[in-house]
């Protein structure tokens, strides 16, 4: 966890990780979000963006959850699940 919180705090605007322990790693994110005053948001291509438990079916297609987070303008923590074959398609990764 204190390594997720430092890159946060540094401002990185993407991090990379690979892990088989999902909803651990996701639970530390949502942890270092809230302790930061910052709102946690999931994506995943099932559920689109995800805040408060909400799902945001138009977000479902990649580019558009990209060009969600562009527009957020409150202090946030955005955590996509399995956006890695995505990241094939060039507009996609230049998004990122």
């Amino acid at each position: 966890m204190k390594t997720i919180d430092t890159l946060i705090r540094a401002a990185y605007p993407l991090i990379y990780i690979v892990t088989y322990e999902e909803k651990r790693v996701e639970a530390c994110i949502k942890d270092v979000a809230t302790e930061r005053n910052r709102q946690f948001l999931t994506w995943s291509c099932i559920d689109g963006i995800v805040r408060n438990n909400t799902s945001n079916e138009s977000t479902k297609d990649p580019l558009a959850a990209l060009d969600y987070v562009s527009g957020f303008r409150e202090p946030a923590v955005f955590a996509f699940m399995d956006f890695h074959p995505f990241m094939d398609d060039p507009i996609a990764e230049r998004a990122c």
